[in-house]
């Protein structure tokens, strides 16, 4: 309390009841995909890190705004599939039958993941193999005993 003298010289106290608001803290947790990016305090952010934002509350105290904001890693990954001649593997949208590099994009956990598959034909190998035979003798060839040439 203070004591002052009023107009007519009369003590006159003012009493102050002081209250003290307290900060309002907000942490936020916030991820977006590789690539993408989040609007924070008026800047699109491209990297994880943690960002702070004082802003004037209601009460006219200092607000602290605190994002964790984190993007997340692309996921990639290659491999090599081998097949043969006149089979075929569905890469990159369609049926594949030519050897090559086919790059397919997933979704995993909601955000894209990136998948190369190098794909390798093997060729038809075909073996021509001659045999000879005595008349009346017979040999086990395509599943069957031949007795005759063809």
């Amino acid at each position: 309390m203070i004591p002052l003298p009023s107009i007519a010289g009369c003590d006159s106290v003012i009493e102050t009841i002081l209250t003290i608001s307290s900060q309002i803290t907000v942490n936020l947790s916030l991820s977006v995909c590789y690539g993408d990016s989040a609007l924070i305090n008026g800047n699109y952010e491209l990297a994880s890190g943690t960002f702070y934002d004082t802003t004037q509350s209601v009460s006219g105290c200092d607000s602290v705004t605190i994002t964790n904001f984190i993007v997340e890693s692309l996921i990639s990954n290659s491999e090599t599939t081998i097949i043969c001649q006149g089979d075929s593997l569905f890469l990159d949208g369609a049926y594949q039958t030519i050897a090559g590099n086919y790059v397919d994009t997933l979704s995993s956990n909601g955000c894209d993941s990136i998948l190369t598959t190098n794909l390798i034909v093997n060729s038809e190998v075909i073996n021509n193999v001659s045999e000879t035979i005595c008349q009346g003798d017979s040999m086990f060839l395509a599943g069957l005993y031949q007795t005759c040439s063809w």
